[in-house]
């Protein structure tokens, strides 16, 4: 295949937040050896959430810097059962995108100013659901960014598996990160042996990983694919959905990818 028409497949190239009321949030035990937080429980999960995006949730919880924004999940974790479909095989999204399904849901909060890596060490995470049509930056992580002169290295997503989810946004919508965008001109944006399947609707910048990337110094992805369903209006890619990274600041971005397809 021609190498640019390949690219072109995995992605489109450019010159109060409150729980869901069902899940209790527990936060995660380090782990001595590697500080990651252990994450085996939805209830764990939410409470790393919590700790991710910090400073909203009341004294119990504190802001995870970028020294420390490491997540591990050592389980297989559902959030809500049959999100795409009944028991019975009936879909819960009708032709327009819309969720028809059921009533009383676990809503996630898409992570925000996440800093760092999530392993999930070959686990899947089932039933994420985010049903915002307003709401910019929806995802399993909604934004990765830098503020306040914050330098960011590394963001690494390992191991991931994101399964029966409907993720529904205004922009920026994705399974993995609904909006990525690089702080410093040593930033390494990495995502190896990951998948998705999901359903995703939204406006412009809707991926079956990330929705929007700009600026990253290393794109790394590796043995990772998307079947997630894609339903977006404009600037819609198999993987990426956009990836502004063609010359931010005078530099260009090192792009590596192996093994990374799109099936539907």
């Amino acid at each position: 295949m021609n190498s640019r028409l390949a690219l072109a497949a995995i992605f489109s190239l450019l010159p109060c937040i409150t729980w869901g009321a069902m899940i209790s949030t527990k936060i995660p035990q380090k782990d001595a050896a590697d500080g990651c937080y252990i994450i085996s429980s939805a209830e764990e999960l939410y409470g790393f959430a919590a700790l991710v995006t910090g400073g909203n949730y009341g004294p119990n919880y504190s802001y995870i810097s970028a020294m420390d924004g490491c997540g591990k999940l050592t389980a297989d974790i559902t959030v809500n059962e049959h999100v795409l479909e009944t028991a019975d095989g009936v879909s819960n999204v009708n032709e327009n995108g819309e969720y028809i399904g059921q009533e009383y849901m676990n809503e996630w909060v898409p992570m925000r100013q996440f800093y760092g890596k999530f392993y999930g060490q070959g686990h899947v995470i089932r039933g994420l659901y985010v049903n915002k049509p307003s709401q910019q930056d929806v995802g399993f992580i909604g934004q990765v960014s830098g503020q306040g002169g914050t330098k960011i290295d590394t963001m690494i997503v390992d191991g991931l598996g994101i399964e029966d989810s409907y993720f529904r946004g205004k922009n920026k919508v994705a399974p993995i990160v609904g909006y990525l965008v690089a702080s410093s001109k040593t930033m390494l944006v990495s995502i190896t042996n990951s998948y998705t399947n999901a359903y995703v609707k939204g406006g412009n910048y809707v991926g079956g990983m990330v929705g929007y990337l700009m600026g990253v110094a290393s794109l790394n992805v590796e043995n990772s694919y998307s079947v997630s369903v894609l339903n977006g209006s404009d600037l819609t890619g198999a993987v990426f959905g956009v990836a502004d990274i063609c010359n931010l600041n005078g530099y260009t971005a090192q792009l590596a990818f192996d093994n990374v397809f799109y099936a539907q």
